[in-house]
This record gives C-alpha cells, sequence and structure tokens, in this order.
C-alpha cells in the first residue's frame, strides 16, 4: 500500500511539473506576443515577426501569433510567407475572419484573384461589418478589372470607416481605371491627408498622384508628387535594404519622373534581391525598350514570362516587334501592327 502511495505521489508530482513548465512556457510565449504586437502598433514589422517567431518556438499552438506574423509579412509584400502563416492560423481556428481577409489580401497582391475573392467572401460572411474585407476585395476585383464591383466594396469599406484611408487610395486607383481623374485625384488627395507621413503606403499615393497629375496636363504637380514619392521609397528601401518590392516602387515613380537611368539601377537591385521576381524584369524591360535597347528589353520579357505567365503575350508582342521588317531609320514598317 505504501509503495503504491509513493508511485501515485510521484506521478501527481510529475503531472504538476509539466503543468508548472507548460504554465511558465506559456506565459512567455504571451508575453512574446505581448512584445511583437507593441512592436506592430509602432509599425516595427521585423521586431514583430521576430517575437511572433518567439512566441511560436514557445507555444506552436498560439493561433494569433500566425495572424500577427501574417499581418507583418504582408506589410513586408512577402506573400508566400503572409498565406503560409495565415493559412496555418486558419487550420488551427477556422473561425477567423481577419486570418480570412489577410490572406485574402496576400492572394490579390500575387495575382491569386479567385482564391482571394473566396477568402474575403468567406471573411465577410464571418464579420459583415469588415472594412478591412470590403477593401481586400476591392483591390482583388481591381486586379480582375471588376470596377464597378471594387468601387462598391471600397465605397462601402468607407462607409464603414470614413478615415480608412488605404480604401480611399484603391478607390481612387479604380477611378483612374475608369478613366475618372477627377475623382482619382480626390480619393488620393484625401487618402495622403489620413495617412501617416513616411510609410510605404504614402509613397505610393504620392506616387499615384503624381500620375493622375501628369495624365491631367499639370506636369509641374506631378513632379512634386512624384519627388516626394521617391523621397518616401528611398526612405522605405533605408530601414529595408533587401526589400525588393521597395526597389521595384521606387524604380516605377524614377520611370514615371523619366529618370530612366535610376530606373534601371532600381529594377536591376530588385532582381539582384529577388531573381525570382517577374515584375522587375518585365518594369527592366519597358526601360530597356525606353531607351532603345530591343535585346536586352526582349532578354528580360522572356524571363518575366518563364516566371510568370501573365507576362507571355507582352514577350510575344517583343519578338514581333524585334522581328518585324525596319525602315532606314531602323522603325517598324508601316505593315507591322505589333505594338512595342
Amino acid at each position: 500500500m505504501k509503495k503504491t502511495l509513493i508511485k501515485l505521489a510521484m506521478i501527481v508530482a510529475a503531472i504538476l511539473i509539466v503543468a508548472i513548465s507548460y504554465k511558465l512556457l506559456w506565459n512567455r510565449a504571451v508575453a512574446a506576443l505581448n512584445r511583437a504586437d507593441a512592436a506592430a502598433t509602432r509599425g516595427e514589422w521585423d521586431a514583430a515577426i521576430a517575437g511572433c517567431t518567439e512566441a511560436l518556438r514557445l507555444d506552436p499552438t498560439l493561433v494569433q501569433a500566425y495572424a500577427l506574423r501574417g499581418n507583418g509579412y504582408l506589410a513586408k509584400c512577402d506573400w508566400d510567407r503572409a498565406i503560409a502563416d495565415f493559412s496555418e492560423a486558419l487550420r488551427l481556428d477556422g473561425q477567423l475572419a481577419g486570418a480570412y481577409r489577410g490572406r485574402g489580401m496576400a492572394r490579390a497582391r500575387k495575382g491569386d484573384l479567385e482564391l482571394a475573392i473566396t477568402d474575403c467572401c468567406e471573411a465577410l460572411r464571418l464579420d459583415p461589418a469588415a472594412p478591412l474585407a470590403y477593401e481586400a476585395r476591392g483591390c482583388a476585383y481591381i486586379g480582375r478589372g471588376d470596377l464597378d464591383k471594387a468601387l462598391a466594396d471600397l465605397t462601402e469599406a468607407i462607409r464603414l470607416d470614413p478615415n480608412y484611408a488605404d480604401a480611399r487610395f484603391n478607390r481612387g486607383v479604380a477611378h483612374l481605371h475608369k478613366g475618372d481623374l477627377d475623382r482619382a485625384l480626390a480619393d488620393c488627395t484625401e487618402a495622403i491627408r489620413l495617412r501617416p507621413k513616411l510609410t510605404w503606403n504614402d509613397a505610393i499615393a504620392h506616387h499615384y498622384r503624381g500620375v493622375i497629375f501628369q495624365k491631367k496636363g499639370q506636369p509641374d504637380k506631378a513632379r512634386a508628387d512624384l519627388s516626394e514619392a521617391i523621397r518616401l521609397y528611398t526612405e522605405v528601401i533605408r530601414l529595408d535594404p533587401q526589400s525588393a518590392a521597395a526597389h521595384c516602387d521606387r524604380g516605377d515613380a524614377c520611370r514615371d519622373d523619366g529618370e530612366l537611368d535610376k530606373a534601371l539601377a532600381d529594377f536591376t537591385a530588385a532582381i539582384r534581391l529577388d531573381p525570382k521576381c517577374a515584375r522587375a524584369f518585365a518594369r527592366r524591360a519597358e526601360v530597356h525598350s525606353r531607351k532603345g535597347r530591343r535585346d536586352d528589353s526582349v532578354a528580360d520579357l522572356r524571363e518575366a514570362a518563364r516566371l510568370d505567365p501573365e507576362h507571355a503575350e507582352m514577350y510575344r508582342r517583343a519578338i514581333l516587334h524585334q522581328s518585324a521588317p525596319r525602315d532606314q531609320k531602323g522603325e517598324p514598317s508601316r505593315s507591322d501592327d505589333a505594338s512595342p
């Protein structure tokens, strides 16, 4: 009897030790998550991601850490890692509307538009009053070319949150695609007013407003906005010099400002940082074309098409343009109807 009691006591002690150890690990995991959440609130996404990773090392079932780290990767334009983290969060808890919304946004940015819309619809089923989900689905509709649906979703996001700068900006993008320059300008201007300064999104808003001013025939205002966009992109790159997406964005702004050599340098840097970045190859191909370097342009488009079939048609047209009969000035003959 005595031996049985001793054995039972040892088992109970072991269970208590395990329980206490787990509680200590859980407390440390939650503390790491809280630090990560505070860093995310300050916009310090590298610190937030590191904190979430530490929390998950201590407790691999901490759903909130996967969701928050997914938001961090989303902020850093690392779409694949964002999708992976949001998917793991949803595997652990299939009722997280925010994880569906985040995965939908990442999928939209990656070009998986149908999956993005499906995710956003599920997010809205779980939380019908979520402006973030309407904004994410609106972005997917823009990518798919459903501009009326995009405007409806983005307008609903703004109705739910009148200070939602991203929804204002993306509605401006939808208006721009529809050719409504005045409404596009109004929305971009309001987004800039609402957004905190020195952010990546603020740079993008100035960039788009600069393009709108160009289309409206106001070159001085266009140059001012594009210069501000380049300055803000440069600050983003200073904070995260390994970001291929930031180099691509600054390259786009330099190209739109007529600074082709600077644009070329940024797209080349993006390719060095991410050799699988189809967008960087396609953009560099455009700059090569504008500088008269047809062979370099076609080579870059070939690689862009290999990495992303979306660019295959551009590559086909470039090949036709390259092989077309030339006149004495080196331009395609009038019988050639291919576009550069």
